[in-house]
């Protein structure tokens, strides 16, 4: 168990902003295979929230579920003309199950996971073509990375189908696309050369 007090306030020329106090307390418990944290926080701006994870292990199988939340940032509220100090945090449900096994001296893992992201918080133009911070980001993932390594040999694939749950503006057209920036299938494969004191690690993806 733990306490934390933390204290935050900008104060820049002519710009200021709130001081802002956040008090956090958090406890941990392990029991055999099973391992669970609950944290408890209170931000002076936006009251009491709480995140939680949970792990579980059984046999080959491990499986883990968590809920984070994340507070706007100084900048996303308060910078200079362009800050939103009306953003709420942002909330994020996650889990994973994962299999290990080995086959013919190769080991295997095989995570599948999924997360869901209520209220993110993005930059996006207005009509004015400047970037301000929105609570517009709904999306939801589903994804596996199987990977199969022996020795200092590595084979890796990534899928993930990670969508917006909903438009972010007028005429975005967002909903049900790919998220941004996030690939839907990466591959690749490394091996680690050892020779004296070098260790070249090709690796292609």
């Amino acid at each position: 168990l733990f306490i934390e007090r933390s204290q935050t306030w900008v104060e820049f020329s002519e710009y200021a902003a709130p001081d802002r106090v956040m008090w956090t307390a958090q406890g941990d418990v392990r029991r055999g295979r099973i391992s669970a944290s609950a944290r408890t926080d209170h931000d002076s701006a936006y009251g009491w929230f709480w995140s939680a994870s949970a792990g579980a292990r059984l046999g080959a199988w491990k499986a883990h579920l968590s809920r984070t939340v994340g507070i706007p940032t100084f900048n996303d509220l308060y910078w200079p003309v362009l800050g939103n100090p009306d953003l709420r945090p942002e909330s994020a449900i996650k889990s994973e199950v994962t299999w290990e096994g080995t086959f013919k001296g190769w080991h295997l893992a095989l995570p599948l996971h999924a997360a869901q992201v209520e209220d993110g918080i993005q930059w996006i133009p207005g009509i004015d073509g400047r970037f301000r911070p929105r609570n517009v980001r709904q999306t939801r993932t589903i994804g596996a990375e199987p990977e199969l390594k022996r020795g200092e040999s590595r084979l890796y694939a990534t899928f993930t189908d990670a969508r917006y749950k909903a438009d972010r503006f007028a005429g975005d057209r967002a909903e049900g696309r790919q998220v941004a920036y996030i690939p839907k299938w990466v591959g690749g494969a490394e091996h680690t050369v050892r020779w004296k004191a070098i260790y070249p690690n090709p690796e292609v993806r």
